[in-house]
């Protein structure tokens, strides 16, 4: 039977050759090739076991034998390494070594369980089981039990990953290090027990293992690896112990089941996406030693419903806690300087929020979304707020400590608040009479505005500091499309922002076939392809703008063939040259 050779990620990491043969040889025979390596028949030691007889030394296995021949013991493989002990000693030792060649001895068909001997006779000598090789037991999919001897310090990358029906597991005291992935996907497990020898685990070690329900982290681990136990949707609880400083990217992210997390004093960072989407997390105790939380280190934990921030926090990245939606309350140290991007962004029960002192900068879409929050207090060292800051948030009072002057300059050219209409207090709240204003605010470039006839218009230029805003009539009203005669608007005022009308959208008039006559305002700089395309009534067109740089292909096709086209005297001319050929027929006339 040929070997199918699967490409796992954790066997290139491992870098180990596997070197199997199929007849017994003895450590004598072994190619110049497996230095420190010797690939061996073994059997278990029984107690009471008496030397080997001297049998016929046979002939070596060549190198090239294919690893389907090889012999096992009991289905399992081994290699024999060799370690250098501090006096230069040399110390044999044995691993349990990928089983791919035979995946159906664990796999629809074979056995269940499966006792890892503590030592195995190679050649009549003792070797001590020390260690569970890279990719030992992956996919081994009707393995159920796994007893692994005193002795072993050391279980590899990927080593039982995606045995599904493994239950039960004994680690022994005395284990030091879990590879990566090394139980990932292991979706039975219920309960593990980590042996406070530990001192690694690797990443994605216990991920997607559903149905583990509690974890106890070791006091020798430093951190909780990347992934560590990410996708484990049935763990209800976590104990972090003093001693780890860091809880790295994503290591409980889609924990869905996870209600409350305390990190001990130890813990200095929380790294991108920890908690990531643990939808059930309700509570969470920050310790006194974190100074940094990572991108959506929180964001998506659905039932947070409040959070504190330590003051020695300096450092809070992008989306920390974006989508929390049932949080109503937060307090945030000045230490962190700014706001950053989207930190509170989709929280929908956000009420209130209050910005301390020393806060200098409020981040792009820091609290856009939050579809609840009327009310927000700014400091006067806030001496920046980004781009949709508080877009499509519900707020009415801003209570800024600073000046009006101080405001303008920050919020005045600002899109931080959308089309909002909102009061502003100055002032700190215990000033006498602090003067209160309803502060109109610019909307966007790109912004639709509608006015209650049914008008809309786009924000086409955001003005400046003595030019208006400006927008484009993109949508006609009822009544316009029914109408036989129209005048443009110069202005419109929408949530008390006066816009310049300098636009007219493409097609906007279009089939309009009762009108007949129609005014063009003075500000209009512009007028889109087929804006009067079959309007086949309209026999008069008065443009009083003198500012009119652009008119689109086919603007005025299909008017009337007798309309006239009125253009301001000083004009003339230009506008002559500026119209023609914009299809209207050669019998309409422009005049002064």
């Amino acid at each position: 039977m040929k070997r199918k050779i699967l490409q796992r990620a954790c066997t290139i990491l491992l870098g180990g050759t596997l070197v199997l043969s199929s007849v017994p040889v003895s450590a004598e025979t072994i190619s110049e090739n497996d230095i420190n390596t010797e690939t061996v028949v073994l059997t278990e030691v029984a107690d009471d076991a008496a030397e080997a007889p001297e049998t016929e030394q046979e002939e070596s296995a060549p190198e090239d034998l294919n690893a389907d021949t090889a012999e096992k013991i009991d289905k399992l493989y081994y290699t024999i390494e060799e370690r250098t002990e501090a006096d230069g000693s040399k110390t044999k030792y044995a691993v349990v070594t990928d089983t791919s060649i035979n995946k159906n001895d664990f796999t629809e068909t074979g056995d269940q369980e499966i006792v890892i001997p503590s030592t195995i006779s190679v050649s009549g000598k003792v070797i001590p089981v020390t260690e569970i090789g890279a990719d030992a037991f992956h996919l081994c999919k009707k393995l159920t039990k796994i007893t692994i001897p005193q002795g072993v310090t050391s279980i590899g990358d990927c080593a039982f990953l995606y045995c599904t029906k493994l239950t039960e597991i004994t680690l022994p005291d005395g284990l030091k290090s879990i590879g990566a992935s090394a139980f990932k996907g292991c979706k039975n497990i219920t309960n593990i027990s980590l042996p406070q020898s530990l001192t690694g685990i690797g990443s994605a070690a216990f991920a997607e293992c559903g149905g583990l329900t509690a974890v106890v982290l070791p006091q020798g681990i430093t951190s909780v690896p990347f992934g560590g136990f990410s996708k484990c949707s049935g763990l209800i609880s976590v104990t972090i112990p003093e001693g780890v400083t860091e809880i790295e990217n994503t290591a409980f992210s889609e924990c869905t089941s996870l209600t409350g997390i305390t990190i001990p004093g130890s813990v200095t960072k929380i790294a991108t996406s920890a908690f990531e989407k643990c939808e059930a997390l309700k509570e969470i105790n920050l310790g006194s030693g974190i100074t940094s939380i990572g991108d959506r280190a929180f964001a998506e934990c659905k039932a947070l419903a409040s959070i504190t921030i330590p003051a020695q926090v300096t450092n809070i990245a992008r989306g920390a806690f974006s989508g929390c939606s049932a949080l109503t309350a937060i307090s945030l140290p000045s230490a962190i300087g700014s706001i950053p991007e989207a930190m509170f962004s989709y929280c929908s029960a956000l009420t209130t929020v209050t910005i301390p002192d020393g806060i200098t900068a409020i981040g792009d879409s820091a609290f856009t979304y939050c579809s609840s929050l009327t009310t927000v207090t700014i400091p006067a060292s806030v001496t920046k707020i980004g781009s949709s800051a508080f877009w499509s948030t519900k707020l009415k009072t801003v209570n800024y400590g600073g000046s009006p002057e101080q405001w303008k300059a920050i919020a005045k050219e600002s899109t931080s608040f959308g089309n909002l209409r909102y009061t502003i207090r100055y002032g700190k709240e215990d000033a006498p009479k602090p003067e209160e204003k309803e502060e109109p605010i610019v909307a966007p470039v790109g912004t639709s505005l509608s006015e209650a006839g049914g008008r809309a218009y786009k924000v086409t230029s955001m003005g400046g500091q003595n030019a208006k805003p400006e927008v484009m009539l993109t949508k006609l009203s009822k009544k316009d499309k029914k109408a036989k005669k129209i005048t443009m608007p110069k202005t419109i005022v929408v949530y008390g922002v006066e816009y310049k009308v300098t636009k007219i959208a493409p097609n906007i008039f279009k089939n309009c076939k009762k009108l007949q006559s129609i005014t063009i305002s003075n500000n209009i700089t512009e007028i889109g392809a087929g804006a009067f395309k079959n309007c086949k009534n309209l026999k008069k067109i008065t443009i009083k703008s003198p500012v009119l740089k652009k008119v689109g292909k086919g603007a005025f096709s299909g008017i009337h063939k007798k309309c006239v086209i009125k253009v301001p005297k000083k004009q003339l001319k230009a506008y002559k040259a500026l119209l023609k050929g914009k299809g209207q027929k050669k019998s309409v006339k422009i005049k002064k």
